[in-house]
């Protein structure tokens, strides 16, 4: 997939089927919409290409008010790529970018950069200035410069429409299997190592302190994860927290325990997806309860992973 950063970079100079959004999470609505461009344009022999955001608009329009990402850039660049599309443009998101009227908006970028002859939308479809920009005005304007609408239906789970604002709602309340029902995968965050405190390894337990790449993550409390290390699987638990037995943290940390590894990797990126809550997060009277409590979730994980 080529990756064009910027709508001064862009100038296909081959027809397109495109969709526009941030894609923040990917969720299955994302996908049935992305899955669509590439099938159109297959079919026409046309190139797939994906309009995505960054900064997350409401960064931009509600300051006060941004929307936490799902996922971090990259990891959404990865999975658009994993759909098979040929073009990913990354508009940065800006006070400039947000003034470009819906009209203009439609000629300057999507037929003349990205030379479009088609474009998928749901009915919900919002651009341009102010939001003026709307489905019904869209097809005014793609009869007008000569491209064709195709509209993709928004995808219910249980009579809700998935939504990245419903997802962070269940990833936040600790409703991970609804959340992963509406993603079309498990809940999961992508992190760097850094360095910690080494308490864990005092403990003897040495863990892996994650800085995340995005903001929404599942509440505290101890979980069952693996751990993706480039194409290695790694099975462990993940603790979120603060921490309470110690000295409290001022701030949530995220921190793992992977189980048979004892590599140095800090540095590295790690994607961490959460299989199963043991247990919520709770302060121990002495350090030695806290060792034989983390005893028994490693020997809980092993018995699980079959370790």
């Amino acid at each position: 997939m080529r990756i064009i950063y910027g709508i001064g970079r862009l100038k296909l100079d081959k027809s397109s089927c495109v969709a526009v959004g941030v894609f923040d999470g990917l969720h299955r609505g994302h996908q049935s919409i992305i899955k669509k461009v590439v099938s159109v344009a297959r079919r026409k022999k046309h190139l797939s290409v994906i309009l995505t955001f960054f900064p997350h608009p409401d960064s931009i329009i509600k300051s006060r008010k941004k929307s936490p990402l799902l996922i971090s850039l990259k990891h959404r660049l990865n999975l658009i790529r994993s759909f098979g599309v040929d073009v990913c443009v990354v508009v940065k998101f800006n006070s400039y970018f947000r003034k470009i009227n819906a009209r203009d908006f439609a000629f300057d970028i999507l037929v003349k950069k990205c030379q479009a002859k088609d474009l998928v939308i749901t009915k919900n479809f919002i651009f341009g200035r102010d939001k003026v920009g709307n489905a019904t005005l869209i097809k005014k304007l793609a009869k007008e410069f000569n491209f064709k609408i195709h509209f993709q239906r928004d995808i219910k789970i249980n009579n809700c429409m998935v939504s990245s604002t419903l997802i962070r709602h269940l990833i936040r309340r600790d409703d991970l299997k609804k959340a992963s029902k509406m993603l079309g995968r498990r809940v999961e965050v992508v992190g760097t190592v850094v360095g910690g405190d080494s308490r864990g390894r005092r403990l003897g337990f040495p863990t892996a302190n994650i800085d995340p790449h995005h903001e929404v993550i599942p509440p505290k409390g101890v979980y069952l994860i693996e751990a993706w290390l480039d194409k290695r699987r790694l099975f462990g638990l993940a603790n979120i927290g603060f921490c309470p037995t110690f000295k409290k943290d001022e701030r949530e940390t995220l921190e793992i325990h992977l189980l048979n590894f004892k590599r140095n990797i800090y540095g590295r990126n790690l994607r961490i997806v959460f299989i199963k809550k043991l247990r919520c997060e709770k302060k121990f009277k002495q350090k030695l309860y806290l060792i034989e409590q983390i005893n028994r979730d490693i020997k809980q994980a092993k018995a699980f992973f079959s370790i």
